[in-house]
């Protein structure tokens, strides 16, 4: 080879060898600047919760929990059972009057006789007619405080408005529930027999004059009877 071909060589190999550092620093160079974009990129999405999965290419969001605010279940208040209601106790009372009344304040008192009158259909709720001052009047005789618990006593009427009985204070007197004084002694049972004598009457069993007989003075002996 002469000394021409040889320089055409040395020329070609030189810029062979230049081309190829060229391309391979631009490629360096090229990496380093990928490399810090994805690095750049990567803090951008950590800034946003954002991330890429390695394996598929596709993003995935995070959504943060605040722990700070989380409430604790166990820290929630429980609803407070609601108290079941206790009756009333009736007050520390004697009663000296438990079959019939005190004869000295209650002897009875009439309004009508008449039959047609007392069978009426709601006859006693018309005549019922109490005033405060006098039911009061009659604890006070009866010595007992007023008012008493709900159902522990009644103002009751010694010959029933139902049997022609008034509303005059000589015909009232308290009288204590079954629940006090015993089964068949209250006015529970006297009211029993109230309308067992009522029943009486209006069928023609019994007259209005007897069936007032027998409610002021031996109630209690009709309920053995039909009560036992």
């Amino acid at each position: 080879m002469n000394r021409k071909g040889k320089v055409f060589w040395y020329n070609t190999i030189f810029w062979i060898f230049v081309v190829m550092v060229v391309i391979a620093g631009y490629m360096l160079i090229n990496s380093t600047i990928t490399k810090n974009h994805i690095k750049e990129l990567k803090d951008e999405l950590n800034k946003t919760n954002i991330s890429i999965n390695p394996d598929t290419g596709v993003p995935i969001i995070s959504i943060p929990v605040n722990t700070t605010n989380t409430t604790n279940i166990n820290n929630i208040s429980k609803p407070k059972p609601v108290p079941t209601p206790v009756p009333k106790p009736v007050s520390n009372v004697t009663y000296k009057y438990i079959l019939y009344p005190n004869p000295k304040y209650t002897t009875g008192d009439i309004l009508t006789r008449e039959k047609n009158v007392i069978c009426r259909a709601g006859y006693s709720a018309q005549v019922r007619d109490v005033p405060a001052s006098v039911r009061k009047q009659v604890f006070a005789n009866y010595e007992i405080p007023f008012p008493q618990p709900l159902r522990s006593t009644e103002l009751d009427h010694m010959i029933s408005l139902e049997l022609g009985g008034s509303n005059d204070i000589s015909n009232l007197w308290i009288e204590p529930s079954d629940s006090i004084v015993g089964k068949g002694r209250g006015f529970e049972s006297k009211d029993k027999i109230e309308n067992y004598l009522h029943e009486q009457v209006c069928s023609g069993k019994m007259t209005i004059d007897e069936a007032q007989t027998v409610i002021r003075t031996k109630w209690y002996d009709i309920y053995l009877q039909q009560y036992g």
